[in-house]
């Protein structure tokens, strides 16, 4: 199930991922199926999903219309030249931002069999890369708007909402850990 702004679970979505390790381990592998099952339902809503996104905290991340699974990627370079467009979220749903991403993006991954890739993308492509590293580094769509200027009364109160959301989680979870 995908965390959303309305979870208990959304100051995961803030936590930075960690490396996977090969051999993958069982746990990795089960979270790669989840993402493609989750994929399959949500078909054409989704570009990709990143393994933060159902709750763990791994660099993994799966593209919708191939199916490739990125483990563990890494910029390698991208374009000065950028574009600014509106991009949305899973874990924010109905909510969408534009942001200034790279035109092309070059990434050193591992596959799921542990074989280094490399490869560069660009336009709508580069723009699902840098999106889903983001969720990576704990950063969602919500953060660029600190990054721009912002022009909407209910953009504003619709931030306000989810900060106002994601810290009284923050706070519940650390309750819920000094209880235990």
């Amino acid at each position: 199930m995908i965390i959303t702004h309305n979870s208990d679970q959304w100051s995961v979505l803030a936590t930075q991922s960690q490396l996977c390790t090969f051999p993958l381990s069982q746990e990795d592998i089960t979270c790669i199926e989840s993402l493609n099952k989750e994929l399959d339902l949500l078909k054409n809503d989704a570009a990709a999903i990143a393994a933060i996104q159902i709750g763990y905290a791994k660099r993994i991340f799966v593209i919708q219309d191939t199916r490739e699974v990125f483990i563990n990627p890494v910029i390698l370079s991208k374009s000065r030249v950028t574009r600014r467009l509106p991009e949305g979220c899973l874990s924010i749903p109905g909510f969408s931002v534009r942001i200034s991403r790279p035109k092309k993006i070059e990434l050193q991954y591992f596959s799921i069999d542990g074989t280094m890739q490399q490869k560069t993308f660009s336009g709508f492509q580069a723009q699902v890369m840098s999106h889903e590293l983001d969720h990576l580094e704990g950063k969602l769509i919500i953060d660029h708007l600190k990054e721009a200027p912002r022009s909407s009364k209910k953009t504003d109160q619709k931030i306000k909402a989810i900060h106002k959301r994601r810290e009284k989680n923050k706070r519940a979870k650390k309750a819920r850990a000094l209880n235990r």
